[in-house]
């Protein structure tokens, strides 16, 4: 994350990190993430585009708003 920042600057792009949040799913060891000394959160969900994702990966959040 820290490369993709670094890229980003160079064509004037800034991550607000206040809004970066980390995710892992089950099979992966969470760490501390950081960027510019500041470390990024790590969330267990969170909602996209009005579905709820979760670190389960349960397919059934978010169906009932469909109908």
């Amino acid at each position: 994350m820290e490369e993709l920042s670094n890229k980003s600057s160079k064509i004037d792009l800034k991550m607000n990190l206040s809004k970066t949040k980390v995710k892992y799913n089950q099979h992966a060891a969470k760490s501390e993430i950081e960027i510019s000394g500041e470390t990024v959160g790590i969330v267990d969900e969170y909602v996209y585009l009005g579905q709820l994702k979760t670190s389960n990966a349960k397919l059934t959040d978010g169906i009932k708003d469909v109908k």
